[in-house]
């Protein structure tokens, strides 16, 4: 499974998981830096943000 699947899952999963969800987005925009460090293409995040 490619970085952006297993990032994607893990974040869908924490979204449901968070009761507020501006709260969940704020965190995961404060993680882009981390995500994109860790081999995610920063043009595939705006795609994980609607699969998530």
């Amino acid at each position: 499974m490619k970085q952006t699947e297993k990032a994607i899952t893990w974040y869908a999963q924490a979204a449901l998981l968070c009761e507020d969800k501006k709260i969940f987005w704020e965190l995961f925009d404060k993680d882009k830096p981390v995500l994109v460090k860790q081999g995610i293409d920063e043009n595939d995040i705006p795609l994980m943000m609607d699969l998530i």
